[in-house]
């Protein structure tokens, strides 16, 4: 058999072992580094309570763009938060994911008034001044109910 025959072979077995998952380019051998990668975020549940504390690690925080924002004041007095930070879940209630410490977020129930475009005027919820989640927050979700990928 040729050469280029035999690298042709080599390299069309490497790539149908990749697709196959039995090999892995970019696995780490470091099981610490590894396990700090699986381990993005946390849950603290709270006993008496549906609602379970987010602790992300900063490689976590990366991963989903984590940004956030204080909760205004609007106009009138109102109080408002970007829409995206607005979340629904699989009853209708809305949430938004209010910072408990550095890195550390928990689901607080809203109530909406209006939507102005990307504003929400709250009814009902958190305070001004509250730094909530603006990005990544259907992850925090996710994360929060354990959902995997």
């Amino acid at each position: 058999m040729r050469r280029s025959t035999m690298v042709t072979l080599g390299i069309g077995l490497a790539v149908a072992l990749l697709a196959a998952g039995t090999i892995e380019i970019f696995a780490s051998t470091d099981e610490s580094e590894s396990s700090e990668a699986a381990a993005a975020g946390v849950v603290e549940h709270t006993e008496g309570s549906d609602i379970g504390r987010v602790k992300l690690t900063e490689l976590g925080a990366k991963r989903i763009g984590l940004a956030t924002a204080p909760v205004a004041r609007g106009k009138g007095g109102t109080t408002t938060v970007p829409y995206s930070a607005l979340l629904y879940d699989q009853q209708g209630a809305t949430w938004v994911y209010a910072t408990t410490a550095p890195l550390t977020f928990q689901r607080a129930p809203v109530e909406v008034a209006t939507i102005d475009g990307d504003d929400v005027v709250l009814a009902r919820g958190v305070a001004p001044g509250t730094q909530i989640a603006t990005v990544g927050v259907a992850e925090l979700y996710g994360t929060e109910f354990e959902v995997s990928h």
